[in-house]
């Protein structure tokens, strides 16, 4: 059941990364699948990889910069340089950064992905006979007609039930059915059996709407052959010009992934990250992020809230991952119109679930206005990675707090 949840809360992540960056979704389902199938094979047990938002950010403006055609050796040359990261110690350094900045980076990434959540709420342009245009907050709302609410009221509404519904179920501890699958079944129970045919169509977003959800062949084939015939058009200055954002993803990806084993570690109450494990962890990112480029991926790394989402339900080794690849990859596959019909609203729920799975609570909890160098640097880490990146977030936290320990007064050790 595990897999089965971590699938339905991977997928619409996925769909949203890959919108991100301007590629059709099916590009981020083979993303997220290789990663996962790749990852399994020598990765630390447990760990759910795929399309994230530290990657697909930068991704994205590389895209954006310099055009599709270069997607494919920018996620090759990000897998590389983590090959060699591996080669050289770097994912030693993980146990050099302080929890502090852990827990600013988790908060960090945490606001990152519920801040991406708002655009859903954003209100529809709809169409009139005579081509004019108007928000769907009075589509239908003339006179004699009955005004229905708003989209955005709809969404908010949806949402918050699915929210509560996944709250009182995690309060309760009932685990028969995992929480984002009863409530995203409940929402689209209530979609569509209560709510009017009318409102359903012009009100109420759906999965379908944010681009074409399968797995099929063709539309597999068809992302290989688009990776593949803008390549003869890169140059070795486009490549250069492509380094700096390959280091960023790379740099990127890796902090997340290394610090999901780090939490995976303390969520087990183990003694410490191995140093073995962390090696394999950077070099299997690495090579999965080679694969997906290869695919006409769009690169990936360690899931932090789904990962923690599958420890919380009992799935610590590799055989959940495999399976949880391939039923998303299978969901994909034969069930791509039926995930296309899921209410955005349900789903978006599911994200603020992964959300608060993300986020470091226990050190937003344990406020001492005593600690302030503490503060300073977890907050140094949040505001960075908000205004900059994860890897700069982190980069800024580690100096923060070097410069706290230097002058003798800091009390943000290392793991402390």
């Amino acid at each position: 059941m595990s897999a089965l949840d971590v699938s339905l809360l991977t997928i619409p992540d996925t769909i949203a990364f890959a919108l991100l960056i301007g590629v059709s979704p099916t590009v981020g389902l083979v993303t997220t699948v290789v990663m996962m199938l790749v990852g399994a094979m020598g990765g630390q047990p447990g760990i759910i990889s795929g399309s994230t938002a530290a990657v697909a950010v930068t991704v994205g403006a590389a895209v954006s910069s310099m055009g599709m055609r270069v997607l494919l050796p920018l996620v090759v040359m990000s897998g590389v340089i983590q090959v060699l990261a591996g080669l050289v110690g770097v994912h030693k350094l993980v146990a050099y950064i302080p929890r502090p900045v852990v827990s600013g980076f988790l908060i960090g990434l945490g606001v990152l992905m519920a801040l991406a959540q708002l655009a859903h709420f954003k209100e529809m342009k709809a169409k009139h006979d005579g081509g004019s245009e108007e928000t769907e907050e009075h589509f239908g709302g003339g006179e004699g007609d009955v005004e229905w609410l708003s989209a955005k009221t709809i969404g908010m509404g949806l949402t918050l039930i699915d929210a509560t519904t996944i709250f009182l179920q995690v309060r309760t501890g009932w685990k028969v059915v995992p929480p984002s699958i009863m409530a995203t079944i409940i929402i689209t129970a209530i979609v569509y059996l209560l709510v009017p045919k009318s409102v359903r169509e012009n009100r109420i977003r759906t999965v379908g709407n944010f681009g074409t959800v399968s797995l099929s062949p063709d539309k597999v084939v068809n992302v290989v052959k688009q990776a593949y015939s803008g390549l003869k058009t890169v140059s070795k200055e486009d490549l250069l010009k492509l380094l700096p954002y390959a280091l960023s993803i790379a740099a990127a990806g890796l902090i997340e992934s290394l610090l999901t084993v780090r939490e995976i570690d303390e969520k087990l109450h183990l003694k410490g990250s191995n140093v073995g494990s962390l090696k394999r962890e950077t070099f299997v990112q690495g090579l999965a992020n080679i694969s997906v480029g290869l695919l006409g991926g769009q690169g990936g790394c360690a899931l932090v809230g789904q990962t923690m989402v599958n420890i919380d339900n009992g799935g610590s080794n590799r055989r959940v991952v495999v399976i949880c690849g391939l039923l998303i990859a299978a969901i994909m596959l034969l069930g791509g119109p039926l995930i296309s019909m899921v209410p955005a609203p349900a789903l978006i729920a599911s994200i603020g679930f992964i959300v608060y799975k993300t986020i470091d609570w226990k050190a937003l909890g344990e406020f001492n206005p005593s600690k302030k160098e503490t503060w300073v640097v977890m907050s140094t880490a949040i505001v960075s990675i908000l205004t900059h990146n994860l890897a700069a977030g982190t980069g800024a936290g580690v100096v923060i707090n070097a410069v706290f320990q230097a002058v003798g007064g800091g009390e943000a050790k290392v793991n402390s």
